[in-house]
């Protein structure tokens, strides 16, 4: 939060001395032009006009340009996002899906292919969200790539220990899986607001 309140404030310092210079140019351009005569030349050099076209150009060109940059990084920011939400509600499913089997004493070899079923879906979504960013911008890539994969990780370990197997299931089995994937959320939480603040 004090990030933002910094970088808004030398965003206002920035304005205030561009209206300044602004300001000063008017007063300084006034001066002038009250010492000096206004001469208007009515012909047209071919020199001039092609400087025209050419500034013209110019404007017009970088404008299309930063504007088509401006919306390609835009698309690929709510692709990415869109992708960080199915991972985000994927683990709810998770965590949804072994809450509701709390009340089990052990678990059949359906439930068990569920949960690891499940968690194949989860890496196949993180591997998706990974390849595009992997696309747009390495550098982000390395740094996320680590805690997702990590945290995919830790989060299967506890899905796939012996508790999977036990009979009976022990309390403590479900009590980590529900801490690890409010962790990992929070994680993939912290990632969409990296993406939302820096891309």
């Amino acid at each position: 939060m004090k990030k933002l309140g910094d970088k808004i404030l030398k965003n206002i310092g920035g304005v205030i001395v561009a209206i300044v210079f602004l300001v000063l140019g008017l007063i300084v351009g006034a001066i002038y032009q009250s010492k000096t005569p206004v001469l208007i030349d009515e012909k047209i050099r071919y020199s001039e006009l092609l400087n025209w076209i050419t500034t013209m150009s110019i404007g017009v060109i970088i404008g299309y340009y930063l504007k088509n940059k401006y919306e390609n990084n835009k698309i690929i920011k709510n692709f990415l996002l869109e992708d960080l939400k199915n991972i985000s509600v994927q683990l709810v499913t998770v965590k949804s899906y072994c809450f509701e089997l709390r009340s089990v004493i052990s678990f059949s070899e359906e439930q068990r292919k569920e949960i690891i079923s499940q968690v194949n879906v989860l890496d196949k979504k993180i591997t998706i969200f990974l390849n595009l960013l992997k696309d747009c911008d390495s550098s982000k890539h390395l740094e996320i790539n680590e805690t997702l994969i990590n945290g995919l990780n830790s989060l299967n370990k506890k899905l796939t220990s012996d508790g999977l197997y036990e009979n009976p299931i022990q309390q403590f089995y479900f009590d980590e899986i529900m801490s690890e994937s409010s962790k990992f959320e929070g994680e993939v939480r912290k990632i969409m607001l990296n993406i939302i603040r820096n891309m």
